[in-house]
């Protein structure tokens, strides 16, 4: 018994410290970049020994896999949590583009500018890149399972469903590029705003199939739904 609590305080221990790792890169790639957060300079930044990020991880680009891991875990559990009390289709597609752009919801600009970061690393990166479409694939999946109750909801046709998910995604982080980058271009409260509106633009151009109820005006600016 003793054995097995003292196992899981190790555990605990070593979570932590890798926790604590991949926030100092994150800290010390916002700060000068990938290229300049040496083993030293996170070490500092969190205020361990070298040695102990060399005992956690082998590499740092092994940190750099766990950080991304990291991000995509904090986008599903804010939209896990906001969906806990609905099941209404437009709610949940509202509920996720919330998750991963509302500042009021935990979207944090560090972490958009973490996956900016990523991105372009992933361009000249193989295992790296791999990690990225892995994590990107997973996040069009989960869009997409909500894009097609959407379309169902409101009896049309699902033949596109994909198609839109990726593009709301990339409009997704092309607003993080610009939060990043160009933070006067919008204000990030309007962001989520603009995104909603496009994903329901998207989805009632396309075909309808089942006559419903909810959707009461067809000119998507004066779209009206029904509670």
């Amino acid at each position: 018994m003793l054995g097995n609590i003292e196992a899981m305080h190790r555990r605990k221990l070593t979570h932590e410290r890798r926790a604590e790792i991949i926030l100092g890169l994150k800290l010390c790639m916002l700060e000068s970049g990938y290229e300049n957060a040496s083993t030293k300079n996170i070490a500092m930044k969190i205020n361990i020994s070298p040695g102990l990020i060399h005992y956690h991880f082998r590499t740092k680009e092994e940190i750099l896999l766990a950080l991304l891991q990291d991000l995509v875990a904090s986008a599903d559990k804010r939209y896990q949590s906001l969906i806990s009390s609905t099941t209404a289709p437009k709610v949940k597609l509202d509920f996720f583009i919330d998750s991963h752009l509302s500042p009021d919801l935990g979207a944090e600009v560090g972490d958009m500018a973490s996956l900016v970061h990523i991105a372009a690393l992933a361009a000249t990166r193989t295992e790296l890149r791999v990690a990225y479409q892995r994590a990107v694939n997973h996040r069009v999946d989960v869009l997409n399972e909500i894009i097609i109750d959407v379309m169902n909801w409101l009896g049309r046709s699902t033949d596109r469903s994909w198609e839109i998910s990726t593009a709301i995604l990339a409009t997704i982080d092309g607003h993080y590029q610009f939060f990043v980058s160009a933070p006067q271009l919008f204000e990030r409260r309007q962001a989520a705003f603009i995104v909603k509106t496009m994903a329901m633009g998207l989805i009632l151009r396309q075909k309808t199939v089942i006559s419903s109820p909810r959707f009461l005006a067809i000119d998507q600016d004066e779209a009206i739904f029904a509670p």
